[in-house]
């Protein structure tokens, strides 16, 4: 009514003989003004005035309805960045799955690590992942990169990441050529741990052993709230400059961070490893057929399969009994087992784990399918 009193009254005005009192008491009848505003045109007595007042009205108009969308579109994101549903799709066996409620979670496929080792005349290499056999599998590959030398150095399985040796430092041990890459005859293959089980060993052998959990010392609530935030940051790709991956982050990191499997799982060979003697000689005893297939001579082999299972690794923790004590805390404590899930959730499902260490729903299939041909299947 404002509006389209202010139109008539100065279409009227520029016809009309009225006196600006007159002109006055009308626009104030057609607008529902009170009585007060003519009163105040009255005194004043200035017509500039009454056009100041009018001028506003037609500078609202012209900018209600671009303050209205504005609004309107700032208050939608507002509530979609509160209370609407966060999710990100995955790709799981060859298809994309629709994952929501699980936005704080860490996602899979970040690929912040690729420690590659290569034997290059048995069309071999392998990943070495932290906390999943990486000692036992560095030198096994360093002894069929360079049989001599590592003899020569009197190396043995039993040795760990301080040792030097000089496959480390050589180029064509960590890097895979493009040939190799391409072959079908190479074989690629990784020790892999359950998540979880992966998580107690980091634990004993970097906080309680090597006291190089930030200032968390031996608090395990402190530890995984540290990694959760430490692989949080490293997802921040906007920053300048881009955050880089901590000795922690390194050992740390979900699995699937790991020699970019997101590009090739498919062409991977995962051998499953377990906290005791009985699960190790069996993953042992596959990375010897591995071995055997490719060539690799009974002597070699004998060696590899004696050393490894003959005895552990310096930080080895599968017998200890502080291990009975963090696996009851993992086991029990809720706060842990929160960031734990949050931290390894997506390790159990690109790789085969069992998920019976995991909470009741992370068991089941709770997350959405996107519907295919008019049909929605559940993995």
């Amino acid at each position: 009514m404002l509006l389209f009193s202010v139109n008539s009254f100065f279409g009227l005005s520029r016809r009309s003989s009225l006196s600006i009192h007159q002109q006055t008491d009308l626009f104030r009848r057609c607008s529902n003004l009170p009585r007060s505003f003519t009163q105040n045109i009255k005194k004043s007595d200035s017509v500039e005035s009454t056009v100041t007042f009018l001028s506003l009205g037609m500078f609202w108009r012209k900018f209600f309805f671009l303050v209205c969308f504005g609004a309107l579109v700032l208050g939608t994101c507002f509530y979609i960045f509160l209370f609407l549903e966060a999710g990100f799709t995955v790709i799981l066996d060859g298809g994309k799955v629709n994952f929501t409620g699980v936005e704080d979670f860490i996602p899979p496929n970040v690929n912040i690590v690729s420690d590659f080792f290569v034997a290059s005349d048995y069309k071999m290499m392998s990943c070495g992942i932290r906390k999943s056999m990486s000692q036992l599998t560095i030198n096994a590959m360093c002894l069929l990169h360079d049989e001599e030398n590592f003899l020569k150095e009197n190396h043995n399985f039993n040795e760990t990441w301080a040792t030097n040796q000089a496959c480390q430092t050589d180029q064509e041990f960590r890097t895979p050529s493009n040939d190799l890459l391409n072959n079908n005859e190479t074989i690629r293959f990784a020790f892999i741990r359950d998540p979880i089980d992966r998580f107690v060993s980091l634990y004993l052998d970097k906080c309680v052993n090597e006291h190089s959990c930030w200032a968390c010392d031996i608090d395990m609530r402190c530890v995984v709230q540290e990694i959760y935030k430490g692989l949080k940051l490293l997802l921040e790709t906007n920053k300048d400059p881009k955050p880089i991956p901590t000795y922690m982050d390194w050992h740390a990191a979900p699995l699937s961070w790991n020699c970019n499997f997101d590009k090739d799982l498919s062409k991977w060979t995962f051998l499953m490893m377990g906290p005791d003697v009985e699960e190790r000689k069996s993953s042992i005893l596959q990375l010897g057929n591995i071995m055997k297939r490719q060539g690799v001579s009974e002597k070699l082999l004998q060696m590899v399969q004696e050393q490894a299972l003959a005895g552990e690794t310096a930080h080895a923790t599968h017998k200890s009994t502080r291990r009975l004590e963090a696996e009851r805390q993992v086991r029990e404590d809720p706060v842990v087992r929160d960031y734990l899930h949050k931290i390894y959730f997506f390790d159990y499902l690109v790789f085969p784990f069992n998920r019976k260490n995991l909470d009741a729903k992370y068991q089941t299939d709770f997350w959405k399918v996107p519907e295919q041909n008019g049909t929605t299947s559940s993995m």
